[in-house]
């Protein structure tokens, strides 16, 4: 499963590990197989499996403990953030778990909008610094970390943790877009100021999604590979990407990848497109409960309502934008293009008025 290949047969061996009775003696390896099926995508097994090792006599609270953090997940996996963050917060004494736990936590945390609590539960737990190199989970927690960067404005800082998490520890290189998605992530970011760079990692990691072959990982990379290509075949490249997260029923992907294929098809001026995939991503988030999602999707289907066609922004206007989007200040803007300031000011307001907005926090949110 670390690099990525043989995803059936990486299911067989941890079913074949669950069926052993020295799964009960090693909370480690009982964990290490029920991630392994949630890796590969098999959520259901993972869930019957989770739920027939918690009733058995033999189960140690350690290994409960595990079992209770792959369920959280399976519950996150399908969207529903709020069962897995009550999970995630359950008291735990696995300190081999702590950089996982605090991933996954973070990652359902952002999803509601609590930026501030995930930053916060980061310095507690005194992960907001260098991590050991040899802590079990290290490139999940980094790619995790880089996520709540980018949350926060710090475009660069994300950078650097998604580019940390993908140093191969120790014991050898973890190439499987299952484990950490930092490849994908890494591009999305740099799309706008280095998009070669960007496109090399997106390009490699929709390979590496594909050879390992679960339904997951290669939508949520396609989707990153089409963002970062952006060209004519974008909108069809997301419509894959999309109909591989509904496959999955990869609910907490699938709302975001619907809400930046909506602000895309609208920057390129088809708002009956647009409202077609927000109104979906409206579907999902209100199944979920996923207010902060709801708010954002109803914001965004208001800017479109009642309007023409969302007005196609210029050359110049977007990689001005794209720049502002991923933290760029305006005299740094006009440094990377050759513009003077006030050029860059002009591009921008001029942007804002096409786009119906007043300034960055709402292009964030619109580009998100």
């Amino acid at each position: 499963m670390r690099i990525g290949q043989g995803r059936e047969r990486t299911v067989r061996r941890a079913l074949d590990a669950l069926a052993e009775t020295e799964c009960f003696e090693s909370p480690w390896r009982l964990w290490s197989a029920l991630y392994a099926l949630i890796s590969a995508g098999e959520l259901r097994r993972a869930d019957q499996h989770c739920l027939w090792l918690a009733e058995h006599p033999r189960t140690s609270q350690e290994a409960l403990e595990g079992i209770t953090l792959v369920r959280a997940r399976t519950h996150f996996l399908r969207g529903q953030v709020n069962q897995a963050l009550a999970a995630y917060s359950l008291p735990a004494s696995v300190d081999r778990l702590v950089a996982i736990r605090t991933a996954w936590t973070i990652e359902a945390m952002l999803d509601l909008g609590e930026a501030k609590g995930a930053q916060q539960l980061l310095q507690s737990r005194r992960l907001d610094g260098t991590i050991s190199s040899g802590l079990p989970g290290r490139g999940t927690l980094l790619t995790a970390r880089g996520q709540l960067q980018l949350a926060l404005g710090a475009t660069h800082q994300a950078v650097a943790d998604f580019i940390e998490s993908g140093r191969p520890p120790a014991n050898g290189p973890i190439e499987n877009p299952a484990v950490t998605s930092w490849r994908s992530r890494a591009a999305l970011a740099l799309a706008a100021v280095r998009p070669e760079f960007a496109a090399r990692l997106a390009d490699e990691e929709l390979l590496l999604a594909m050879r390992w072959g679960a339904p997951r990982q290669i939508g949520w990379a396609l989707h990153a590979h089409a963002m970062v290509r952006d060209d004519q075949q974008t909108p069809a490249l997301l419509g894959e990407a999309i109909d591989l997260l509904e496959i999955a029923d990869a609910r907490s992907e699938l709302v975001p990848v619907l809400f930046r294929t909506a602000t895309h098809l609208a920057a390129k001026g088809d708002a009956l497109a647009a409202r077609q995939r927000l109104a979906r991503a409206s579907e999902l988030a209100r199944q979920d409960a996923r207010s902060h999602w709801a708010k954002r999707i109803d914001s965004a289907t208001h800017r479109l309502q009642g309007r023409r066609p969302h007005p196609t922004l210029t050359r110049q206007q977007l990689r001005v934008t794209s720049l502002a989007r991923a933290g760029s200040t305006n005299r740094l803007i006009a440094s990377q293009l050759n513009l003077s300031v006030r050029a860059v000011e002009f591009h921008l307001s001029a942007a804002y008025r096409r786009l119906g907005i007043s300034g960055r926090a709402e292009l964030y949110q619109m580009m998100g």
